[in-house]
């Protein structure tokens, strides 16, 4: 009888420590990419990730590089057409001695609330020419509680 008793309070034992856990709930990094608009225009001269999340930032950035040092951006009403309520704009630029420009990609991701930003620079050769390169995009919003995540990874694609 003892030994029942013995048996009988172990499988107790066993669903009391058991039950709290069917009850935690297991978070996972959500993953999400995020959609980007690649933009044609140049202002630049600078290398570092630019993260313009306003109208003031993006006026302040422009008159920072001078009158000439923003191509293209008046002319394609980038300045008037941003909608900083829905976008925040992305750019980076890279000098790099090699054969020709650098191509510059940028890859956007989110996990929970970071922003991943991944620059990837292919170099062209191992010539001693000395090159710029930038590119620009346009993501949704970064809100204030996100943060930023930024890496650069150099490729050597024809080496």
């Amino acid at each position: 009888m003892g030994f029942v008793i013995l048996a009988y309070m172990k499988k107790v034992l066993f669903f009391i420590l058991l039950l709290p856990s069917c009850f935690i709930v297991k978070h996972n990094n959500l993953e999400q990419e995020i959609i980007s608009h690649k933009l044609n225009f140049h202002c630049g001269w600078t290398e570092k990730l630019n993260v313009i999340k306003n109208q003031k930032e993006l006026d302040e950035f422009i008159i920072g590089k001078g009158i000439n040092g923003c191509k293209n951006l008046r002319n394609q009403n980038i300045i008037q057409d941003v909608n900083f309520n829905k976008y925040t704009l992305v750019g980076y630029g890279s000098f790099q001695s090699g054969c020709n420009t650098p191509t510059i990609n940028l890859s956007f991701k989110k996990i929970n609330k970071i922003i991943f930003i991944n620059a990837t620079v292919s170099i062209n050769g191992l010539c001693k020419g000395y090159f710029y390169s930038e590119t620009w995009y346009l993501i949704p919003k970064i809100k204030k509680n996100e943060d930023v995540n930024f890496k650069v990874n150099y490729i050597y694609p024809n080496q």
